[in-house]
């Protein structure tokens, strides 16, 4: 029995090295997002939003040598499409657009601790729309149902990595809510995409 409880004893002091190289991570993105596909069926999303540059917090936790898990936040200011832009030109009023996700995603290094550090990632979320035309608003919201990235970081410092992103990310919205006017569910629900590239500033503590 003793012989038992030294060689489980050890086995734990050999695990406590691993374990404490359990790291946090934040990182800051930013970038530029091309919107595609159809915000409700029958209507395409550029016609009211044509793209997207999102500012995004991440914080993640590293389990493991190669694998961090964590979750996310972007705000994007939007830049409205033609179709819309034209309609707003001739009501003379001002439009604008903006975004928001928040969801949890799992990232994959390739070479941790080595100067160039090629990384893979997938991230779910929901997310929120906003496209607004002169005192009228209207938010869409929905899941963000898969998000697939892939970049790279180089070592600028110790703990500091810089270097480029892109990420796919396909969703749909559920329902919509005008101010003023009330909320409700999307009955004719289409699919979107979001593609984004950017750069990533990553702090590991």
């Amino acid at each position: 029995m003793r012989k038992l409880l030294l060689a489980v004893a050890a086995v734990a002091v050999m695990a406590i090295p691993t374990v404490s190289k359990a790291q946090l991570q934040l990182g800051v993105r930013a970038g530029y997002g091309w919107t595609m596909g159809e915000v409700v069926a029958g209507s395409d999303l550029s016609d009211g939003v044509k793209a997207l540059i999102p500012l995004q917090v991440e914080l993640n936790y590293k389990f493991m040598k190669n694998f961090a898990l964590g979750g996310y936040f972007s705000y994007a200011f939007g830049t409205v499409g033609d179709a819309e832009q034209d309609f707003c030109d001739a009501s003379g009023i001002d439009c604008s657009a903006s975004g928001m996700r928040l969801g949890i995603q799992a990232i994959w290094d390739f070479s941790p601790g080595a100067s160039f550090d090629p990384w893979i990632g997938i991230a779910s979320g929901y997310e929120w729309l906003t496209l607004s035309e002169g005192d009228l608003d209207a938010t869409f919201t929905g899941w963000e149902y898969v998000t697939l990235q892939a970049g790279a970081d180089w070592m600028v410092s110790k703990g500091f990595g810089l270097g480029p992103f892109v990420s796919w990310g396909f969703g749909q919205y559920g329902s919509v809510d005008v101010e003023g006017l009330g909320s409700g569910d999307i009955t004719d629900k289409g699919t979107h995409q979001l593609l984004q590239v950017g750069v990533r500033g990553l702090f590991s503590f």
